[in-house]
């Protein structure tokens, strides 16, 4: 199980920063900036991004266990993650890049809508890596997962907060059979 010491307190984490040096040393868009971190943030971006990712929904139905190995792929996304977190602090906090605009206006023109969007739950690269690993976040309504995104679909969901769903393809709600898609 990888560690890194903070303050003299040993924290388990997916990836070690002799992993993340070596992986990162690679990576053309984040090596500059993992190699000028001071020493002692790289293992709190490291505990960060595994903390990010044992809060996701996993396919197995739990986050891995950092007291036996993970696969490369988790590693690498904590690495990836860290890396990220270090240059924008606030993705250990909320990973969505998703916005709900209310209002825009210019001059005395004004107009108000509400039209969430989409967000990620994680930086498109580490997604990448997990998407296979990563399973659909329950709903609050039903049970039925939204795709791990506050609003969004795949192919076999649709979102619930776009009313242009109802009537097109199934109620709106949850996976749709193809068989059953009406087009109006």
């Amino acid at each position: 199980m990888p560690q890194v010491q903070i303050n003299g307190n040993d924290y388990d984490v997916y990836a070690d920063v002799d992993f993340a040096d070596e992986y990162l040393a690679g990576d053309f868009s984040r090596s500059l900036t993992w190699e000028a971190l001071d020493p002692d943030v790289r293992p709190k971006a490291l505990v960060t991004a595994t903390r990010l990712l044992q809060r996701l929904t996993w396919q197995a139905g739990a986050a891995p266990s950092t007291d036996e190995p993970v696969l490369e792929v988790v590693a690498q996304a904590t690495a990836l993650l860290a890396a990220d977190i270090a240059l924008k602090p606030a993705l250990g906090d909320n990973a969505s890049s998703g916005s709900n605009v209310k209002a825009v206006g210019a001059g005395s023109a004004r107009v108000e809508f509400f039209a969430p969007v989409v967000g990620a739950i994680l930086p498109s690269a580490a997604f990448a890596l997990l998407r296979g690993l990563l399973g659909t976040a329950p709903s609050d309504l039903d049970g039925i997962g939204l795709d791990n995104t506050a609003y969004g679909s795949s192919n076999g969901q649709r979102s619930r907060f776009d009313s242009s769903d109802y009537g097109r393809f199934g109620d709106g709600y949850g996976t749709v059979d193809p068989d059953e898609r009406r087009l109006y």
